[in-house]
């Protein structure tokens, strides 16, 4: 969203991941998640295994714990693409 408050919403949960969250992560193979910040655009970089099915992957976690799915939903009410590109 370009709206500042959902901007810093958005790194509040960030901050503090729900647990069934980041063991359905790890459950699911992720090895390590950053996010970078530039003005009102966020970049995560996911660090995965080596030749790791990322729709599997994604499909594993959000399937480890109700909570999981919850987060997926929720955080998409934050996320709009970038102009100019198919997402």
């Amino acid at each position: 969203s370009n709206e500042p408050n959902k901007l810093q919403e958005y790194l509040a949960y960030h901050a503090s991941v729900w647990p069934e969250v980041e063991a359905g992560f790890k459950l699911a193979g992720y090895k390590e998640i950053n996010m970078f910040r530039f003005e009102q655009f966020i970049v995560m970089q996911i660090k995965v295994p080596v030749g790791a099915n990322l729709s599997e992957m994604s499909k594993k976690a959000a399937d480890s714990h109700p909570r999981c799915a919850e987060w997926n939903k929720l955080m998409d009410t934050y996320q709009i693409g970038i102009p100019g590109t198919s997402n």
